[in-house]
């Protein structure tokens, strides 16, 4: 094996074109990937909640369950990263067993199968709801680590997320709902996992604090399929530039429109996030963003 790579981050978002991302990875020559796109170590290893992950595998393993079979349940065909055999079952429950300091049966797990790239990655977008200490422990990895944190219009990136949620209940439990029903639950303070993923300011909060300027960069999921992010991300890797397929966005949704009803419930606890992003990324934000309906809201009037 080659002298010691580069450590690459993407943390999220969820739902901002990360699968197409891994595809794009996987195919380039100078980035090595694990055979399982998400890893979900560091959210695993600092956030209890996230511990099902872990439990899942080790579940999987022992009862051995390929994931053609999970796959079918979801009514979903393979994808880039769903490789769920038992060498790397086992090679997963080991990462997640494993209590060394310096997360080497984590090394071991994404460093599977590397020759001569430069650059490995680890492309889980749950990193994006980690606090300061799991990002400072993920830039303390060997080498400088880079990240990469994707945007996504907010009320779209929760909107497609919704319509996954809706689905993933209706498939793994049976349970029957429509979009306003998640809506409603969200007004209700429920499924917070949902809402807190499109809270960037949060994240950048906590990754400024965490990782070296020079170390991190932000794009945006509306013009992410393109030439200029694609340059603009291998610069900031290191490497050497290569064509992605632009026409193609994996795992993509079917293009609705949001219903004006689930718009106005969703605005208000949206507007921070617009606030924040406009302050900060003024001259970049995509001009298809709903930033000027969101804040142009009126707020609801308090009660007397």
């Amino acid at each position: 094996m080659p002298e010691l790579p580069t450590w690459f981050f993407c943390v999220g978002a969820q739902k901002a074109g990360t699968t197409w991302l891994y595809d794009y990875c996987a195919k380039h020559p100078e980035i090595h990937v694990p055979s399982v796109k998400e890893a979900h170590y560091f959210d695993v290893l600092h956030d209890a909640k996230h511990s099902g992950f872990a439990n899942n595998r080790a579940e999987a393993l022992a009862k051995y369950k390929p994931l053609t079979k999970l796959m079918s349940s979801l009514r979903r065909s393979r994808q880039p990263g769903d490789d769920s055999s038992k060498e790397t079952l086992q090679a997963l429950v080991a990462m997640h067993e494993d209590t060394s300091a310096e997360h080497l049966a984590y090394q071991a797990f994404v460093n599977r199968g590397r020759t001569t790239e430069k650059v490995v990655a680890d492309i889980t977008p749950d990193y994006s709801v980690l606090n300061r200490p799991a990002f400072e422990d993920m830039a303390s990895m060997p080498g400088a680590p880079k990240f990469l944190f994707i945007m996504r219009d907010p009320m779209e990136r929760t909107w497609s997320n919704i319509k996954m949620h809706r689905a993933f209940l209706k498939a793994r439990k049976n349970i029957v709902l429509d979009e306003m029903d998640i809506v409603n639950r969200l007004v209700q303070g429920r499924q917070k996992h949902i809402l807190q993923r499109s809270m960037y300011q949060q994240t950048l909060f906590n990754l400024k604090r965490s990782v070296p300027a020079d170390q991190l960069l932000v794009l945006f999921y509306e013009s992410l399929f393109s030439e200029a992010s694609i340059r603009q991300f291998c610069d900031f890797l290191e490497v050497s530039f290569v064509a992605g397929d632009y026409e193609t966005i994996v795992r993509r949704g079917k293009t609705q429109g949001i219903p004006d009803e689930a718009f106005d419930k969703l605005a208000p606890m949206l507007r921070v996030v617009y606030q924040r992003i406009s302050e900060n990324f003024a001259d970049v934000v995509p001009s298809n963003w709903h930033t000027d309906r969101v804040l142009t809201q009126q707020r609801p009037q308090a009660a007397t």
